[in-house]
């Protein structure tokens, strides 16, 4: 791994130095959701797969207001 200098956020893609969004949420049912993120300035190859996270458990979908 190459150390560029550079943080990336998660959030609005304001928060980072490319106006990127660096993190996707996706819902994939029975309550798991895969939290991907893109790791190069300007978004790389825009596919969120650099590094994948897998989250599970009895939550609780709520709109946002």
């Amino acid at each position: 791994m190459i150390d560029t200098g550079f943080t990336y956020y998660s959030g609005p893609s304001s928060r980072n130095i490319d106006g990127f969004n660096h993190a996707a949420i996706t819902y994939v049912g029975d309550c798991r959701w895969i939290v991907g993120f893109e790791d190069q300035l300007g978004g790389g190859d825009t596919d969120f797969n650099d590094i994948e996270l897998s989250i599970s458990g009895p939550l609780e979908l709520l709109p946002v207001e």
